[in-house]
């Protein structure tokens, strides 16, 4: 393979410096910034062994399949750590669908590489041994792959889509229209504090909905006048200033989730217009989210 095909850059971080093809760079310096090794990495595999060729005719059609492809070589343990933070730092759309299924368009190829150590002593008994994870994938997911690397948070866990694979698309639960409670519900409120709130009315909700932060994260609401302690609709906010809804309505068959997206210029009202209808039990409350069953 020839040397310095591509442009380099120097990177740096802490007692780690190596000089990295351009394309890159700014993701290997993420990856060392995870205190996570990696061994060897090429921002295009068929350029960089395109004079294979000459000496491996067979080869053409393997180099030719690598243009517009890049590969990272891990340590193994490092090599899945690698791919489990990139997979839970963004949503599971088509990039995760990509880096997690082998017949997916454009799905990454990744490889655990086995080799047998009389291959560089041959007097040796064969032994083998994995030496390597190597993620190839392709160029173009490079910006995306720093996004996620750079992000500093956990996407909550939704179901992916993956009709691109020959599956079929999840459906979120749909609920028919239930008839009013004959009595008002009876709600207590209880903070990330431990605070609690008895029957809050509107404004009291929207506060308690508005205090929520980074450092007390969740709300919980209780219904008191239906037995067994296991009704209740609670808040969750994400790193990203969207919110996780849970709602349960007894045992654990009736226990679901869903995600409420970052509204622009931080609006709560769609959440807030949900609190309101459930904590009065108003009909088709359900409705207002693709709700998703939690198994238990």
């Amino acid at each position: 393979m020839t040397a310095n095909v591509h442009p380099f850059q120097t990177v740096h971080v802490g007692t780690r410096r190596a000089e990295i093809d351009e394309l890159l760079a700014p993701v290997i310096e993420a990856i060392w910034q995870h205190d996570l090794v990696t061994l060897t990495s090429c921002q295009d595999a068929g350029q960089s062994n395109a004079d294979w060729v000459d000496v491996l005719p067979h080869m053409a059609g393997y180099v030719e399949s690598r243009r517009g492809w890049a590969f990272i070589d891990f340590p193994q343990d490092d090599g899945l750590e690698f791919l489990t933070l990139l997979a839970n730092a963004g949503p599971r759309d088509a990039f995760y669908t990509r880096m997690t299924h082998w017949a997916a368009p454009s799905a990454w190829d990744v490889k655990i590489r086995p080799r047998d150590v009389a291959m560089q002593d041959w007097p040796q008994p064969s032994r083998f041994t994995t030496t390597l994870l190597q993620v190839c994938f392709p160029v173009t997911d490079l910006p995306e792959m720093l996004r996620r690397l750079q992000a500093g948070q956990i996407v909550p866990p939704a179901p992916a889509d993956w009709t691109t694979v020959g599956r079929s698309r999840p459906s979120p639960v749909t609920f028919p229209d239930t008839p009013p409670a004959p009595s008002t519900p009876v709600i207590r409120a209880v903070e990330s504090t431990g605070d609690t709130w008895d029957d809050p009315d509107h404004n009291t909700l929207d506060r308690l909905i508005a205090d929520l932060n980074l450092r007390w994260r969740h709300l919980v609401l209780e219904r008191r006048d239906l037995p067994g302690g296991e009704h209740y609709l609670q808040i969750y906010l994400n790193d990203d200033h969207s919110f996780q809804v849970e709602f349960r309505e007894g045992g654990a068959d009736r226990h679901y989730r869903a995600y409420l997206p970052i509204e622009p210029e931080g609006d709560l009202e769609p959440l807030l217009d949900l609190v309101h209808a459930w904590s009065t039990d108003r009909p088709g409350w359900r409705d207002t989210l693709q709700w998703y069953p939690l198994t238990a």
